[in-house]
């Protein structure tokens, strides 16, 4: 289906034609890292890679977080809006961290004064 869909377009054809262009970003991707289908269940579900494909979708694409995670086999949904999220914080588009790692806190510092001194005995 070629053009731009009219609000007579039913919601069947326009959810057709997300998911075509999905699967063609998908299809491009795949082939611009020289990955076969195979290659996506030997990867990691956080994979750095993987995490790049998903965050195009959701850019370019109106597919839900159920749908990415399965055609990217990345786990469950939540997996992915969790990867998804530290990516935007991080930036993963300009230097990518697995999302899997944990994050780094900074060590906790010792209080200096009490916070209510009339409290203290």
């Amino acid at each position: 289906m070629n053009g731009r869909l009219s609000e007579h377009h039913n919601g069947t054809e326009k959810q057709e034609s997300s998911e075509q262009h999905a699967e063609r970003l998908v299809a491009q991707e795949l082939q611009r890292r020289r990955w076969k289908e195979a290659d996506l269940a030997l990867r990691r579900k956080g994979d750095r890679e993987k995490l790049k494909i998903a965050l195009r979708l959701r850019r370019e694409t109106t597919m839900t977080l159920k749908w990415i995670a399965q055609r990217l086999q990345m786990g469950t949904w939540t997996n992915v809006a969790n990867c998804l999220a530290k990516a935007k914080v991080s930036k993963v588009g300009t230097d990518p961290s697995d999302c899997l790692t944990p994050p780094t806190d900074p060590p906790l510092r010792p209080r200096r004064h009490w916070p209510y001194g009339f409290l203290r005995r």
